[in-house]
């Protein structure tokens, strides 16, 4: 769910960066005479210090999966923000190592607590490469990346990379007053809790399930469905999970999917072939146990008034999270569902063919667009979406208080909103889920 941050997400972002502001000036409380004194190289080493600290500490606070956050910012924005952040916090990291090289260790060595703050830089410096190209999918296809699961492993050193920051930042001479030390362990203890909880407390809350049946729906996309072992948290159409196979292959680390059933049935997922993961999990026996984390994310319609109708854009197997929406009968009958399908070929469709049964009953106004191949007649388009194929979905007088979902392949959205932009359909007014983050 990319687009623009709302309401609470953008008050909760300000109090993140107010955050570390605040302890930064902590530091300079009656120790600062004028403003050029914040540009001498000692307390410049300072600022850089104390809010590469605030802000790395808070990566473990962020990804921890945290509810009382997540009903600020939904997963994929939170995942996306922690990626932008470990790109910042380096720079920050490196600045502050330079400055205080040419400051202090050039003069008087390194000591306990600069090596603590040393072995922590290495740690980031090795495991950053992994973690951007691989872990937040920002790989080109011409890079030979590590596999997914290895590079998890290891992002998990980051951890012993904060326990030794934590220490570094509490023996450092400019952290003096009593004050000053309980502000840092205090921050520091809360977001490697919230790391711990996140990796040792959380799995054991998750729901269980047992794979029940596998379903090829093309060659390269499969269903597969599941059923639940006790409760099953409530969700809504259009959400998300978290799923972990308690079996050898294709491995026991979590992938998130887009549950394709709607709120009231058992879970099921549809997933397209894209990776060593996804392209093992066919081969996964039926009766194997999985635990799911979730449901989360904000990609849903509840919060939409009955009557107002649910213009949704998806682009292939971003079908999935409207399958969930389509699929649930009460949501059909408060809102009209328009629906428009960028698809390649006749076979992906597949994948949804209860949507164009759904749709010869009236019950889903729906429009098909074929890239490559696609048969004749008034649902079906050749051709990308365009201009037109949206102008003709979305009434004019509907465009100023319309509400748009989006779910696509990497690129398909930003052309989406582009083409919405154009219309005359706010950027607020858009929802998109990224099947990529």
């Amino acid at each position: 769910m990319t687009g623009r941050i709302r309401g609470g997400g953008t008050v909760f972002l300000g109090l993140y960066f107010l955050l570390p502001l605040l302890f930064t000036a902590l530091y300079f409380v009656g120790n600062l005479y004028s403003f050029t004194a914040l540009f001498e190289l000692y307390n410049l080493s300072i600022i850089t210090g104390a809010l590469a600290y605030i802000l790395f500490m808070g990566q473990f606070l962020l990804s921890a999966r945290l509810r009382f956050i997540e009903r600020f910012l939904p997963q994929d924005k939170l995942l996306s923000f922690h990626g932008t952040m470990g790109m910042v916090l380096g720079g920050l990291i490196l600045i502050h190592f330079i400055i205080k090289y040419i400051s202090i260790l050039s003069y008087s060595g390194p000591g306990l607590q600069s090596s603590l703050g040393f072995a922590a830089l290495l740690i980031f410096i090795l495991l950053m490469p992994a973690a951007l190209l691989v872990l937040q999918g920002r790989a080109g296809k011409r890079i030979k990346s590590m596999p997914y699961a290895r590079a998890k492993t290891g992002h998990n050193l980051f951890a012993l990379a904060g326990l030794l920051t934590v220490v570094h930042v509490y023996l450092a001479s400019s952290t003096g007053t009593m004050t000053l030390k309980l502000v840092t362990l205090g921050w520091g203890a809360l977001c490697l809790s919230a790391y711990v909880w996140h990796k040792l407390i959380r799995p054991r809350k998750a729901a269980e399930l047992v794979l029940e049946r596998v379903k090829e729906l093309s060659p390269e996309v499969n269903s597969f469905r599941f059923r639940s072992i006790g409760q099953l948290p409530r969700r809504s159409p259009g959400q998300f999970g978290y799923f972990s196979f308690v079996s050898e292959k294709p491995g026991r680390e979590e992938h998130p999917f887009t549950v394709a059933s709607p709120p009231d049935d058992e879970v099921e997922i549809i997933v397209k072939k894209s990776g060593d993961f996804t392209s093992e999990m066919p081969n996964v026996p039926v009766s194997t146990r999985v635990l799911f984390d979730g449901p989360y994310g904000h990609f849903h319609p509840a919060a939409m008034r009955p009557g107002t109708p649910l213009y949704c854009i998806a682009g292939g197997i971003g079908i999935t999270p409207f399958l969930s929406m389509i699929r649930d009968g009460k949501l059909r009958e408060k809102h009209p569902i328009r629906l428009i399908w960028s698809v390649q070929k006749v076979r992906d469709l597949d994948a949804a063919r209860e949507i164009i049964d759904l749709s010869g009953k009236g019950e889903v106004d729906l429009r098909i667009h074929y890239t490559n191949q696609g048969p004749e007649g008034e649902q079906h388009r050749f051709g990308r979406i365009d201009l037109e194929s949206l102008a003709e979905m979305i009434p004019e007088e509907d465009r100023k208080n319309a509400t748009v979902f989006i779910c696509g392949p990497k690129g398909f959205g930003r052309s989406m909103r582009r083409t919405l932009r154009s219309l005359g359909v706010p950027g607020s007014a858009v929802k998109e889920e990224k099947f990529s983050w």
